[in-house]
């Protein structure tokens, strides 16, 4: 279930990274941070699943997409939670894909845990 879930953040990050850039009024490199996140992201599950340190590359994962949702709740924070604008209309958005991965990613680590190996 983490790959599935981590792909999908992944498909979504560049989406709105892509999505960004196409609406925006002016373009800023700024645009494309979820984008890069989803890259990384989708690298980082590949590792994951192709490598036999699985359980490293996971942690990897959560650990980038951590970093990202304390810098974009840092932006939101910094602009007094304003959401008016575009942009941060964008994080907000980036910030809750990242909190619905860590929450669906951490239900797996704990499932994973629980399950008897054969």
């Amino acid at each position: 279930m983490f790959k599935i879930v981590g792909y999908l953040a992944a498909a979504l990050l560049i989406a709105l990274s892509l999505f960004a850039v196409r609406y925006s009024d002016k373009f800023s490199p700024t645009a494309l941070i979820p984008g890069v996140e989803g890259i990384l992201l989708a690298v980082f599950i590949s590792l994951a699943i192709f490598t036999k340190r699985h359980k490293l590359w996971m942690h990897v994962a959560l650990g980038v997409v951590l970093l990202f949702l304390i810098a974009g709740i840092g932006r939101l924070a910094s602009s007094g939670f304003d959401l008016s604008a575009f942009a941060g209309q964008m994080v907000a958005i980036m910030s809750a894909i990242n909190i619905a991965f860590l929450i669906l990613a951490i239900r797996s680590f704990l499932h994973a845990r629980r399950k008897p190996k054969a």
